[in-house]
């Protein structure tokens, strides 16, 4: 079985502009200054969503 190289393509996206179901891979800023303990993840739901739009600008 031949393994396939995968490109990640991050695209910058504005706090308002998120939803239920994005996978959030990186912060515009250190993940240790946030309340979100595992670096990178799906947004389940409106408190976490809430909580990026409180603590950032912006995600990828």
């Amino acid at each position: 079985m031949a393994l396939r190289h995968q490109e990640v393509v991050e695209t910058r996206i504005n706090v308002a502009d998120l939803e239920i179901g994005m996978h959030v891979i990186r912060l515009d800023r250190p993940w240790e200054d946030t309340d979100f303990l595992l670096q990178g993840f799906v947004i389940q739901n409106k408190s976490e969503l809430q909580a990026l739009q409180t603590q950032c600008h912006f995600v990828f």
